[in-house]
């Protein structure tokens, strides 16, 4: 899938949205924050077909209309990119987090290239 969304759309960056992260075991999981500083890391794209690209993507992520129980649903934020603020489309996990490990640093790619291993993100100044 990632391969499809590289073709799909133009690639514009890391973006940070206001949340938590959660290891899902093969993916991640994204919640709503509970602090005003909880962010999550992640990569931004600029869709070419964004309806069809957007449904492919629901499909995928378990968000469509038909499924039973989903996983995910997909909603619009804030994403930080490059100093300026812009709406995006993101999917949230739906389901409990209580029994599943916080990525505290918000970043999957990180904690999955260093084991788990837990580093805090302290980049810069994201509130502004």
């Amino acid at each position: 899938m990632a391969r499809r969304l590289r073709a799909a759309g133009e690639h514009l960056g890391a973006g940070a949205v206001r949340g938590r992260l959660y290891d899902l075991g093969p993916y991640p999981g994204l919640v709503d924050p509970r602090a005003p500083r909880e962010w999550v890391i992640g990569d931004l794209y600029r869709l070419a077909t964004p309806a069809a690209t957007l449904r492919l993507l629901d499909r995928y992520e378990g968000a469509h209309a038909r499924a039973r129980t989903p996983k995910f649903m997909r909603v619009e934020r804030i994403v930080r990119l490059s100093g300026r603020n812009v709406a995006a489309w993101i999917y949230l996990y739906r389901r409990s987090v209580a029994k599943l490990v916080r990525i505290r640093g918000g970043d999957y790619l990180c904690y999955v290239t260093l084991g788990g291993l837990q580093i805090e993100f302290r980049g810069a100044n994201l509130e502004t």
